[in-house]
């Protein structure tokens, strides 16, 4: 995987001194923040489900995120571990993406509109323990796992015969009430790999740190034109969905959801939510 650029040698005549932080991370790490947001804004709305006229709070995600949590962790999976979520935007794609935030453990996503060889290649690259599907791409995924030479355990975003359903991990589980996440070392520690895009060679894996997202998460945060609900149309595949997760969970706000882009119905979905980005 690559590095998120500490490596790179920079010519001092292009060196710009930053202005000091107004703000100062959380250094639990990104997931405790994330945490403590959805306890505090519990009441309040985390996803609107644009395809079912759903609303769902962030009690209710956080409850999930918890169980899937639990669920990654009695697995034995560690900070040296890594998760692939492979999934269209949907009321759990979030999920497992908040419960690794929680762990510490690395996770990322892939897109499904990713050439077979690509995805195979950014499987054997990052090499996960564990990939979340969406049901439709269950076959498509088991090909490119086993064209990359890796051993990775498939859960199913559905009931499945042949793989764990992820609704088995949504179960209530004894110490939930008292799960806390795990604390990060170093805000220095891998949060999230995105994936680059290229025309000239394979895409890479780029490790995102705790601190880059917090700043970011804090920046969007501040910025006065951001509002309260977001439209999403991208997947966590894009960092800049991400970003936009991060923020609005940093804020208690809600993201608007749809599985694809429909231009005819983007006017409509704006005015619906009152949605500010």
């Amino acid at each position: 995987m690559a590095d998120n650029g500490s490596s790179t040698q920079h010519n001092s005549q292009y060196i710009v001194d930053s202005p000091p932080l107004d703000y100062t991370p959380d250094e639990r790490g990104l997931g405790y923040q994330c945490f403590d947001c959805m306890k505090k804004y519990s009441d309040k709305i985390a996803q609107y489900l644009a395809d079912t006229d759903e609303e769902e709070t962030y009690e209710s995600l956080l409850s999930r995120c918890i169980r899937v949590a639990m669920g990654l962790k009695s697995r034995g999976l560690t900070k040296e571990d890594v998760v692939i979520i492979y999934s269209t935007n949907q009321k759990n794609s979030c999920v497992p993406f908040i419960a690794c935030l929680f762990l510490g453990i690395p996770v990322g996503t892939l897109d499904p509109m990713l050439f077979p060889s690509d995805t195979t290649h950014l499987l054997k690259e990052v090499a996960p323990k564990v990939l979340f599907v969406v049901p439709k791409s269950v076959d498509f995924i088991n090909s490119c796992v086993k064209e990359a030479g890796i051993n990775a355990e498939i859960i199913v975003f559905d009931e499945t015969e042949d793989h764990e359903s992820f609704m088995e991990l949504l179960k209530p589980q004894e110490g939930e009430s008292e799960f806390v996440p795990e604390t990060v070392s170093s805000l220095d520690e891998t949060a999230v790999i995105s994936f680059s895009n290229t025309t000239t060679g394979l895409p890479k894996g780029i490790m995102i740190s705790h601190y880059a997202l917090l700043v970011e998460c804090n920046s969007l945060a501040d910025t006065q034109n951001f509002g309260s609900v977001s439209l999403t149309h991208a997947t966590l595949y894009w960092i800049s969905t991400v970003a936009i997760l991060s923020a609005m969970v940093y804020t208690g706000g809600a993201r608007v959801i749809r599985s694809k882009f429909d231009a005819g119905l983007t006017w409509s979905l704006l005015e619906k939510y009152q949605i500010g980005i």
